[in-house]
């Protein structure tokens, strides 16, 4: 079972969100540095909530296989190596 648990919010990290993976919640945060590379934008006042859900999909699905390779922190902290960048 993986779904989405909480609204996405801002933080001073970046975007704080949620996923379920085998009936556990796990909370993540993506930070505007990999937001930003994901969009290939160099703007400054970026939409961080508007990116993160542009590519909610692609950013719950890197946050569910760490989780699943046993990732332990928390909040699990998405980075750029994460994404291949």
């Amino acid at each position: 079972m993986s779904t989405v648990t909480k609204e996405p919010h801002l933080t001073t990290d970046g975007v704080a969100f949620s996923v379920i993976v085998e009936y556990q919640q796990r909370d993540c945060v993506i930070s505007q540095e990999v937001l930003s590379g994901l969009s290939h934008s160099t703007d400054k006042n970026l939409d961080l909530l508007a990116t993160y859900d542009a590519y909610q999909a692609k950013i719950n699905g890197v946050a569910r296989r760490m989780a699943m390779a046993g990732v332990t922190t928390s909040p699990m902290t998405l980075t750029s190596q994460n994404f291949g960048q």
